[in-house]
């Protein structure tokens, strides 16, 4: 699998100095640059079950394969749309510039996507996965500065785009080191994704001794509170109030080009949460009914069939958008989120069972039932558990 990576943006007339043998190439000598296209939104013949068409928001660094929105021959035929075919490297050069693909079966883009297939002349001296990998490394354009939002390049500028060839004169030779150098990169991503999955292990084993431990200090908390509020009550009594979420318009890209971490219950692996697989604008914020989740709010999972089994529970540490399938309690100054979140951890193979299901068969938890010990005991200190 092709691990996703941002690119590196250095400014420079070359990008930096090559090995003996190594030359600069512009991207427009080795390869064609195919621009999509959208079909008409007014049109909804165009819009349905049919071919695969690939926004910015699809790409994630792999194999594409699917998409989250199709278009109908009807489409493809009153539009701009070009047909690309398997094995086309794809690359975003309007909005949010850089991201990467590879076509994994026949598809079509949007016009803020570039088709870079190679041309016939350099087939059997240039490997496909060298000129993914190095487009994450390589600067895109000088006249861009990347870091600004919003920015976009053009298909003038990306054909300007350098490449690393090595041993242009011996295209055997060459071919040959570009997929030695390939086959490097990802063993080194494969010992990268071995190592993460030993420090999930170890982290997973943590968290049943934390569970444990959270157990029995729990246990002696409702001992002493045996006449623990509510979350309704704490709500009255203005301890907490909850935030829902929403998802914007996925047919506006402009709402899916920002930096605003957008949280859904895929992302509620970890207690503590910074970021999230998808990004949301201000505009969206400004626009729609998302709201913005204040630092230190506990996440709860509400809906979905998660719940059959799991309550996902986190506090971000910094502000976040969450969707609709969520909720944010957020805390008063005298009651620690840490305290909160905790709680309703360690309750919630009872909270689970509160669990309803709805008609079409999705779990829904209500959250102004759930019972919270307060007083003294929110001073309790938590940190002992803090990074798990």
């Amino acid at each position: 699998m092709i691990a996703e990576a941002r690119l590196n943006f250095i400014v420079k007339p070359k990008p930096w100095k090559l090995p003996n043998q190594w030359e600069w190439v512009p991207l427009e000598e080795i390869c064609d640059i195919v621009i999509g296209g959208t079909p008409s939104r007014n049109n909804h013949k165009y819009w349905g079950f049919g071919h695969t068409w690939v926004s910015i928001s699809d790409l994630n660094g792999e194999i594409i394969m699917s998409s989250k929105e199709q278009i109908t021959d009807l489409g493809v035929a009153s539009s701009n749309v070009k047909l690309i075919d398997p094995g086309t490297v794809l690359i975003s050069f309007k909005l949010t510039i850089g991201k990467l693909g590879i076509a994994g079966k026949q598809i079509y883009t949007n016009e803020a996507i570039a088709a870079l297939p190679i041309k016939i002349g350099w087939q059997t001296k240039f490997y496909r996965d060298f000129l993914f990998y190095a487009l994450k490394v390589v600067p895109l354009s000088k006249e861009v500065d990347l870091s600004v939002k919003g920015k976009t390049l053009n298909k003038k500028k990306i054909a300007k785009i350098l490449l690393p060839i090595p041993y242009l004169k011996e295209p055997t030779l060459s071919i040959n080191i570009q997929r030695r150098i390939v086959a490097r990169i990802e063993a080194l991503l494969a010992e990268v994704r071995e190592s993460r999955g030993l420090i999930n292990k170890m982290r997973q084993d943590a968290e049943r001794l934390m569970g444990t431990a959270l157990s029995e200090v729990i246990e002696k908390l409702d001992e002493q509170y045996p006449n623990s509020p509510t979350i309704s009550q704490l709500i009255s009594s203005k301890k907490i109030h909850i935030e829902g979420g929403g998802t914007p318009s996925r047919s506006n890209e402009n709402y899916w080009n920002g930096l605003i971490p957008w949280i859904s219950p895929k992302d509620m692996k970890r207690w503590y949460i910074k970021d999230a697989q998808e990004h949301i604008s201000h505009s969206a914020l400004q626009e729609t009914a998302v709201k913005l989740i204040p630092e230190g709010s506990v996440l709860i999972v509400v809906r979905g069939m998660i719940l059959a089994h799991t309550m996902p529970v986190g506090i971000n540490q910094n502000e976040v958008t969450i969707n609709q399938d969520m909720k944010a309690l957020v805390p008063s100054n005298n009651l620690l989120p840490d305290y909160l979140g905790y709680i309703l951890r360690t309750r919630s193979p009872l909270i689970l069972q509160q669990v309803e299901t709805a008609a079409h068969g999705t779990k829904r938890l209500k959250t102004d039932t759930l019972v919270v010990p307060t007083n003294e005991c929110r001073w309790y200190d938590f940190r002992h558990f803090e990074g798990y």
